[in-house]
């Protein structure tokens, strides 16, 4: 089989492994991108940090030239600093430019406020339910948090559903 169909449940797998057998295969060429892509990924959502705009630059030219290598496009590119996205073509960027203040942006179940280099999380879709065991567990399955930028909240609520396991009740 050539193809995969999209939205099959292994697809996030799929992705995965297809991305991080591409950057293990040039990482020798593309050292940095390789890390970038085995580490930085979440299924097709890549975020990370740098120190200088040169550095984010020669990043995202090696990043794309990587995914190129195995006929990947790599696009929907957003930064907080305009330099940057100016050096990308309109069509490979994920926002306008034109706004004078840059449109939120979702990614691994945060929202990241662009001009103000934020991170944001709503608990507003948190549904409560019963006071229960199993109403305790579904609150705190709910905070999707792949990268444990909520962890110091989400630990107190499932320390308090250890001890009600532990003690029984």
């Amino acid at each position: 089989m050539t193809k995969h169909l999209f939205g099959a449940t292994s697809s996030p797998a799929v992705a995965t492994y297809g991305l991080r057998t591409l950057a293990n295969d040039h990482a020798g060429e593309y050292p940095r991108a390789a890390d970038f892509i085995q580490k930085d990924f979440y299924v097709d959502d890549g975020i990370t940090s740098v120190d200088t705009a040169e550095e984010a630059q020669q990043l995202i030219n090696d990043a794309r030239a990587l995914c190129a290598k195995g006929n990947l496009r790599l696009h929907k590119f957003v930064s907080n600093d305009p330099s940057i996205l100016m050096t990308i073509p309109e069509s490979e960027r994920a926002i306008d430019l034109c706004a004078e203040h840059l449109p939120a942006q979702r990614t691994l179940g945060l929202e990241w406020d662009i001009t103000e280099d934020l991170f944001k999380f709503s608990g507003g879709d948190v549904k409560i339910g019963p006071i229960t065991r199993r109403g305790m567990l579904s609150v705190v399955s709910q905070l999707f948090d792949p990268i444990g930028l909520l962890s110091p909240f989400t630990h107190l609520g499932r320390n308090i559903l250890q001890k009600v396991n532990q003690s029984g009740i």
